[in-house]
């Protein structure tokens, strides 16, 4: 999974997101240092780099909500359970319930 291409756009995107977000907070810095004398350009480009942060964060985060959205409505083939039995940890796998004609059983 390292290697798929989803990880890798995720990871520039939450890069890029950062890097907006120091330009950001250099730009406060600078705006803070220079009080009451701040240049309408220091302004706009404090302004932008947070749309900038902001935007790039929401398209970092997205696709995992996506990702987490498809995965929980794929079929799980088995549901693994610990079970604490006498000093022992079991582990037990539940099958999905298998229908035998018009009865429903559990292996």
């Amino acid at each position: 999974m390292p290697n798929s291409g989803l990880v890798r756009l995720g990871v520039t995107r939450a890069v890029g997101s950062a890097l907006f977000d120091y330009a950001e907070n250099l730009g406060i810095t600078a705006m803070m240092w220079s009080w009451p004398d701040v240049l309408g350009p220091l302004v706009y480009a404090a302004s932008f780099a947070t749309i900038a942060k902001s935007v790039i964060t929401n398209l970092a985060v997205m696709p995992v909500f996506a990702t987490a959205f498809v995965w929980t409505r794929l079929p799980k083939a088995s549901l693994r359970i610990y079970v604490r039995n006498d000093r022992s940890l079991l582990l037990r796998e539940l099958d999905r319930p298998k229908q035998d004609g018009h009865r429903i059983t559990a292996r």
